[in-house]
């Protein structure tokens, strides 16, 4: 009895342990956003980096050799589209995220240009 009793514990471990492992990607507005948040790069080139904020803000900064050029400005979804605003000039993104969500591809919808970007 107390063999099977070991047995059965162990094996509620094992399948609690798996099942544990067994979560759903987080689909809310909040979790996408939060995809967003933190430092990335364009996958062309390390010298420009944009970082997302939570509260909205962002920071764009291209890095050369003899100066550096940093330009603040502000970030949110909507109906899911990314609009980045940047020298008071808002544009609009649709976007998609690969590579559990380290790279992230934006289309401008107005000119189609396509952008990605690496997460740091």
């Amino acid at each position: 009895m107390k063999k099977h009793l070991v047995t059965i514990g162990l094996l509620g471990l094992l399948v609690s342990a798996v099942l544990s492992g067994c979560t759903s990607p987080d689909t809310s507005p909040e979790g996408e956003r939060n995809k967003f948040v933190g430092t990335w790069t364009l996958a062309s080139t390390d010298i420009v980096s944009l970082t997302l904020y939570s509260n909205g803000t962002c920071l764009y900064v291209v890095s050369e050799t003899d100066m550096e050029t940093r330009e603040e400005g502000t970030w949110e979804l909507t109906e899911g589209i990314f609009i980045n605003t940047l020298y008071q000039h808002p544009r609009t993104f649709t976007y998609s995220f690969s590579d559990t969500d380290t790279i992230l591809t934006l289309v401008e919808t107005e000119s189609g240009e396509v952008t990605i970007f690496n997460k740091l």
